[in-house]
């Protein structure tokens, strides 16, 4: 469970946007105070939180705690927490360990992410935002490349030798965004936050084009079921 309760950030035209959109005051203000459940799922904000299974506390970023939160149903501080929680409440709900053993499960997780993925495109001031963020990524690629194993994100396939092929061809690497940059604009995610490290990847053009505006949960979901 989360045990934060608000959340300060630095306001800036991108965020004070998104927050103002909520009901916040914002004008004259350079911090602003934020309820937890206000803040988007992918910001790295720190925040304290405990197990809901063997009871720890601890610091960790917002993103990793929704992401944790979402797989399991409840927050779990550790793989042996995960799986003890996990396999006793699928064993409970569905007679089985594992909910990926239950097709209907299957369908329904597939639903609810396709259904959480719907956003728009119609976003004021999406270009400048876009702008920002294709400078950050620029001045990083560099660094990425370097730690890069030479796997493809997505799909697992080597791909490093694709450098080969003309930069136009569908199966040269390219990096993308994991949290897409129109879904981090529109939850009030700052250009630095999507530019990170841990939110970038490499894969072949065609899956980077194929993700579009899709975050990285929907779109390695879209894969699988195919």
């Amino acid at each position: 469970m989360i045990l934060t309760k608000t959340v300060n950030f630095k306001l800036n035209q991108f965020n004070s946007h998104h927050f103002k959109r909520l009901g916040y005051q914002v004008e004259g203000k350079e911090e602003l105070d934020v309820k937890i459940e206000d803040i988007g799922k992918g910001t790295m904000v720190k925040i304290k939180v405990k197990c809901d299974v063997c009871g720890n506390e601890k610091e960790i970023g917002y993103r990793k705690y929704w992401k944790n939160f979402h797989k399991y149903g409840v927050y779990s501080c550790s793989n042996k927490c995960s799986m003890f929680k996990n396999e006793k409440t699928n064993l409970e709900k569905y007679g089985v360990k594992h909910q990926c053993q239950n097709k209907e499960v299957q369908n329904n997780i597939l639903t609810t992410k396709l259904e959480r993925g719907l956003i728009s495109n119609t976003i004021e001031g999406f270009m400048d935002y876009r702008r920002i963020v294709n400078n950050l990524t620029r001045k990083i690629k560099k660094e990425i490349m370097k730690s890069w194993n030479g796997f493809d994100y997505y799909d697992g396939e080597y791909i490093k030798d694709n450098f080969n092929l003309d930069s136009n061809d569908s199966l040269y690497p390219s990096i993308d965004h994991k949290i897409s940059v129109l879904y981090g604009y529109q939850n009030g995610l700052s250009p630095e936050e999507i530019c990170n490290k841990e939110n970038l990847c490499l894969t072949k053009r065609r899956l980077n084009s194929s993700k579009n505006f899709k975050i990285e949960d929907i779109f390695k979901q879209k894969i699988q079921s195919n």
